[in-house]
């Protein structure tokens, strides 16, 4: 019975003349010899795979990489196993894949549902403390980052900045704000007019006193600005 052909050559195309060399589908750039974990690993960082992809391959790179971890756990752990010479850079590697993965899967099992929501959240206020765009988590070198560095944490999609965490936050700030007003002896209304990248009016409400300044609102006034 033939063996079944692995799911990850569907996300893959030959190239013309070579069928061990190929074009990853999603790019249409990058070229690789037919070798599974590496085409796996292209696919399970590249911004333009789907999220779900990303996940399965990455999930299934993590496996193999900790079930390799047990094997040489195992295989140290034996006095029967037979003696097996490395070269001093085998030796290296072996060593090398050993601590990270152990290193890497006492972080996976830590990080739970809670802690990645909380982890997620943290990350989206240092974007925005850095005014930082949410084109950027799609960034290929910010991926990469993320996949060499092997902590469990995946960062959050940019729908959902714009979407559950941008609410969650919105309702946070909205706490504080309000908590502030009540903890507050007095407060002056304080306008602010300014326009926008448009060229609309648009006017903040700040709250003020000796000790804090407070944003409370802002709106749009719908007059076109000229300077």
């Amino acid at each position: 019975m033939p063996k079944p052909q692995e799911e990850i050559w569907n996300h893959w195309i030959p190239t013309e003349g070579n069928d061990r060399k190929l074009i990853c589908r999603y790019c249409l750039g990058a070229k690789q010899i037919k070798h599974s974990a590496k085409c796996k690993r292209h696919t399970s960082i590249y911004p333009s795979t789907t999220e779900a992809i990303r996940i399965q391959y990455k999930t299934e790179l993590l496996s193999s990489k900790l079930k390799h971890c047990q094997e040489v756990k195992s295989l140290r752990a034996s006095k029967s196993a037979p003696l097996i010479h490395l070269s001093e850079e085998e030796g290296d590697e072996l060593n090398s894949s050993y601590a990270s993965t152990n290193c890497l899967s006492s972080f996976v099992n830590k990080i739970g549902k809670t802690a990645h929501r909380e982890l997620e959240i943290l990350f989206a206020k240092a974007m925005m403390a850095g005014n930082v765009p949410f084109s950027w988590i799609n960034n290929y070198h910010l991926t990469a980052f993320f996949e060499k560095l092997g902590s469990g944490f995946i960062p959050p999609s940019r729908r959902e900045l714009s979407g559950s965490i941008l609410k969650h936050l919105n309702e946070e700030s909205l706490k504080e704000v309000s908590n502030q007003i009540s903890a507050a002896r007095s407060l002056a209304i304080v306008p602010d007019g300014w326009q926008n990248v448009r060229g609309t009016g648009v006017i903040n409400i700040m709250l003020a006193n000796t000790t804090s300044c407070i944003f409370y609102s802002s709106f749009e006034t719908g007059i076109l600005m000229i300077n």
